[in-house]
């Protein structure tokens, strides 16, 4: 065999190979399990919008493609296809479905590496077969293969000078209070914390700007519970206050329409929480925390808001 036909050959096992290999993690996911252990993994298959496991087939589909014309190619080599069959058309399918799957590991790639925390080892070595099989396809037509790793290039440069930066991760705290040092608000919720030692931890919003605007937040202060079970936001002095109010409420029974004691002094008089407020409000009534009044008590984050 020349050249051509050991670099056909290759590409042939490769791309059956890889579909294998594809399949294979399609039917440990279909039973919850998976080849890949690292958490890049898990963070790829929560953000693409197919859903993990159709991107696997996708991948599925685009190797066995390859896998059939390089089969059909090395049958009209070895003249088992009727010869009307023209080549070329077989060259141009394989050329173009290799182009298209190296330019979208490009993406994949740029992703892991621009903006996930961490990368994704199954990703990386499907990523891997379709570059291995971009090298083995410089044998039968190197300015095809020279096309799709420039494609592979160009996609993983724009990927990179167009994402926005990830920002740091979070703290790992239960409670997390963002806040601005140009905000009274801030400054009054700051000091509750501190008065009453509430196991919150301040951060400034300016280290974690391109975190909280990618989740649609501009404004400080800025309450973010990070519990087990619970997750939410809450923006204002105002909606801040009543949920701590509510939680310091809940901690204990109590009567009905009551706050107890101990919760008033923890709480400020300007901060509207009065014993109207119930840490659960009955159905259909409007819920304090989350509805607070027109005055909200927040700032723009880079704004001065004395």
């Amino acid at each position: 065999m020349n050249k051509k036909q050991v670099g056909t050959v290759s590409f042939f096992i490769l791309s059956v190979l890889g579909s294998l290999y594809l399949i294979g993690e399609a039917a440990l996911q279909a039973f919850g399990r998976s080849i890949c252990v690292s958490q890049g993994c898990e963070l790829v298959g929560r953000i693409t919008r197919l859903g993990d496991l159709l991107t696997i087939l996708i991948g599925f589909i685009a190797l066995s493609l390859l896998a059939l014309l390089s089969g059909l190619t090395l049958r009209w080599q070895n003249g088992d296809l009727d010869s009307a069959i023209n080549p070329g058309w077989l060259d141009l399918a394989i050329n173009l479905a290799l182009i298209a799957a190296l330019a979208a590991e490009g993406f994949f790639f740029g992703y892991q590496i621009f903006w996930l925390p961490e990368l994704c080892l199954f990703c990386l070595s499907v990523m891997g077969i379709f570059l291995t099989l971009g090298l083995l396809r410089l044998f039968s037509d190197w300015k095809a293969a020279v096309t799709g790793f420039a494609t592979f290039a160009v996609v993983l440069l724009f990927v990179g000078l167009l994402l926005p930066p990830p920002g740091p991760a979070l703290p790992g705290s239960k409670m997390i209070l963002f806040y601005s040092e140009d905000c009274r608000h801030c400054t009054e919720i700051k000091r509750e914390i501190d008065k009453n030692k509430l196991n919150i931890r301040p951060v400034l919003v300016k280290d974690y700007t391109a975190t909280l605007r990618n989740l649609g937040v501009d404004r400080v202060p800025t309450l973010f519970v990070n519990a087990h079970h619970q997750k939410l936001i809450l923006i204002g002095k105002e909606a801040i206050l009543r949920y701590l109010a509510a939680c310091q409420s809940s901690e204990k029974p109590m009567p009905s329409g009551s706050v107890p004691h101990n919760l008033k002094k923890r709480i400020p008089a300007e901060s509207g929480i009065s014993d109207s407020v119930l840490p659960h409000p009955p159905l259909g009534t409007p819920n304090p925390i989350f509805q607070p009044s027109t005055d909200e008590g927040a700032c723009k984050e880079d704004q001065k808001c004395d």
